[in-house]
């Protein structure tokens, strides 16, 4: 689960959704019941007016092991549960045993007449026939006011960096960093609290690139792709690298939902993505491991530079009001 999303602005009915840290759920366990949530804006203290606040809705998720599964049985991707209406392909839960062993499992397949679900990777432990053995939901989820996406003084994304802009307008200077969300949740009898963030945008960032892009440039992908996520044609590899140009882009002093070039950021992320592959240790016929992944590397970050870390030459929006820029400010280069 990402620590910062974007919701588009005048669309009701947006959700954000919460994890609480790995960590936390492996030692202690899943949340006891549902998070309350706080949100301010990301320039205000924590002591001021909230933007937003409420109690999120906790994943209802929660079964029992019907059938012993687990690492010791011949399908160890297999787990059967007592009942399956509540669990959905890509749900991510926590199963844990009654000798408090814990992992975290993500649906792949979900058998409704059989009662059972296949898991992207096996299981670690063993789950006997007990009611120890449970399978729990751990995503908080809120739904963003109606009031608050409606308001259009709310949106805070600007195409450059605000800190270096000229001039702001007052809800401007208030508006440009994120909004702050602060979740707090029970867990073993302690009381937790964690934050992530948010924007609301007048365009929130999408790349169109499938597993059939990077076929295009890589045939014998179709051929290789890893067992545990075989028929996903390299989504989470895709995934990868889109979080990759998000994370570039954001350290070049711009923000991705401020882009306005499909195309460009498509590209990007295709190069970004056989990047990530590269670095798994796979290349073609013919190609070394270590050059493939450093051709790759470089691919990526030359197509970036020239779109974006080395001056802009991509479409920007840099107000508010959704509009492309013709003339974005770039940011200042210091050069030696």
């Amino acid at each position: 689960m990402r620590s910062h999303s974007s919701i588009i602005y005048n669309v009701t009915g947006q959700t954000v959704s919460f994890v609480p840290p790995v960590a936390e759920l492996i030692l202690d366990g899943a949340a006891t019941s549902a998070a309350t949530y706080v949100a301010h804006r990301g320039s205000t203290s924590a002591d001021d007016t909230e933007a937003f606040s409420g109690t999120a809705t906790l994943d209802s998720t929660s079964t029992l092991v019907a059938v012993s599964s687990g690492m010791s049985q011949t399908n160890r991707k297999r787990l059967y549960v007592s009942t399956v209406t509540t669990v959905s392909v890509g749900d991510t839960l926590l199963l844990e045993n009654v000798d408090g062993q814990r992992e975290i499992i993500t649906v792949a397949r979900v058998n409704v007449a059989s009662a059972f679900v296949d898991l992207e990777q096996e299981l670690s432990f063993d789950y006997a026939v007990s009611t120890g053995n449970l399978v729990k939901g751990i995503a908080h989820t809120l739904t963003v006011p109606t009031s608050f996406v409606q308001d259009s003084g709310n949106i805070n994304v600007f195409g450059a960096r605000a800190r270096l802009r000229d001039t702001f307008t007052a809800p401007e200077a208030a508006a440009a960093p994120p909004y702050r969300i602060k979740w707090q949740y029970s867990i073993a009898s302690l009381t937790r609290q964690s934050y992530t963030y948010l924007d609301l945008v007048r365009q929130q960032a999408k790349h169109g690139v499938s597993g059939d892009d990077l076929l295009e440039l890589c045939p014998d992908l179709a051929l290789c792709e890893w067992q545990g996520q075989r028929g996903q044609r390299f989504l989470k590899q895709i995934d990868a690298g889109w979080e990759r140009l998000q994370l570039d882009v954001r350290l070049a002093g711009y923000d991705v939902d401020a882009i306005r070039e499909g195309p460009v950021l498509d590209e990007m992320v295709r190069k970004a993505a056989l990047w990530v592959i590269g670095e798994t240790g796979w290349s073609p016929n013919g190609w070394d491991v270590q050059a493939w992944a450093t051709e790759k590397r470089n691919d990526y970050l030359k197509t970036f530079s020239r779109a974006i870390g080395d001056g802009l030459h991509v479409w920007m929006d840099t107000g508010t009001a959704g509009a492309i820029t013709r003339d974005p400010r770039p940011q200042p280069r210091l050069r030696s």
